[in-house]
């Protein structure tokens, strides 16, 4: 009785660590590119650039895309326009749009070391048909030229 006691608990304690491993991993993705803006103004000609290859994420591909605000952006929300290029010069263009900040002015997201740290509720969906690298650019697609208050964006 005491071994299968002993054995209960060992599991349950396995089973405890095995979902908070997982659950860290799942936060933690490994980012595809990601750039911090030291100004924490993200101007319209300041691009993250990256490629990328369908084995990395199949022919239909979503990607995941996490922006850090600072308390005092302006916006409610931010639109985002992807450029793909394929390897045979091909373009894509994709445009992006999440809310950040409900009507009533509260952040969507909660805070964490005086920044917002925002995933887009929408991946970013490509269409990796050719074989071959791809470039992958992503801008803010906003009214101002240079969006403030933006501290980083990271694409997963």
């Amino acid at each position: 009785m005491i071994h299968l006691q002993r054995n209960v608990c060992l599991g349950i304690t396995f089973l405890c660590v095995a979902g908070i491993l997982s659950m860290h991993s799942c936060s933690t993705a490994e980012s595809i590119a990601s750039k911090t803006f030291e100004s924490t103004c993200w101007d319209i000609t300041d691009t993250l650039g990256f490629s990328l290859h369908p084995s990395q994420l199949g022919r239909d591909s979503e990607l995941n895309i996490e922006v850090t605000f600072l308390p005092d952006y302006r916006y409610s929300n931010l639109y985002l326009k992807a450029i793909a290029t394929s390897p045979s010069g091909a373009k894509q263009e994709i445009m992006v749009n999440d809310t950040v900040i409900d009507p009533a002015g509260n952040w969507l997201t909660e805070a964490s070391g005086g920044t917002y740290l925002h995933p887009f509720d929408t991946p970013l969906r490509l269409a990796l048909e050719e074989a071959g690298q791809y470039q992958i650019q992503l801008i803010q697609y906003m009214r101002d030229s240079s969006l403030c208050e933006i501290q980083g964006v990271r694409v997963w």
